[in-house]
């Protein structure tokens, strides 16, 4: 899958961005001025396209490779911006409720409720409906969630 943003993007978007990415393995791009349909002939495949509000990344539009919106996820982003190098792609997503069912099939995550290394986790919230948290390979929360106050996910 490739990922990219919104036109002109904050530092803040764009750093989330090029984090997600690296742990998702999926290649990221810098819009810059191409129009949806660069990016799609770009990508040659699904994208995931990250919009902000207010200068803070707060959804991710998942397209198919004709530009068919497949679903999105409506979030609040809770990140250090610095980040752990450390990060490596996710080997997968080791909790998956069953109604964000979804949400782990658009973003391509093979649920392994065994899985070891750097995986997710998806859980109820408190403060919000759904968390997804980033563990890195010690099993440590590796300081990247999506606080999930919504989202959609077709077929």
């Amino acid at each position: 899958m490739l990922l990219t943003t919104s036109r002109k993007p904050s530092q803040r978007t764009r750093s989330f961005s090029q984090r997600l990415s690296r742990i998702m393995g999926w290649r990221y791009v810098n819009r810059g001025k191409m129009s949806i349909r660069d990016v799609l002939i770009e990508a040659s495949g699904p994208v995931a396209l990250v919009s902000e509000r207010h200068g803070n990344p707060s959804r991710i539009t998942f397209l198919g490779d004709r530009g068919d919106e497949r679903g999105y996820i409506l979030f609040n982003p809770s990140f250090d911006i610095r980040g752990s190098e450390r990060d490596s792609p996710a080997a997968g997503i080791r909790s998956c409720p069953p109604q964000l069912k979804g949400i782990c099939r658009i973003m391509g995550l093979e649920v392994d409720p065994g899985a070891s290394g750097s995986v997710w986790e998806l859980r109820e919230g408190e403060d919000y409906p759904w968390v997804m948290e980033f563990f890195d390979a010690t099993g440590e929360p590796a300081g990247f969630k999506l606080l999930i106050r919504d989202f959609k996910a077709g077929e």
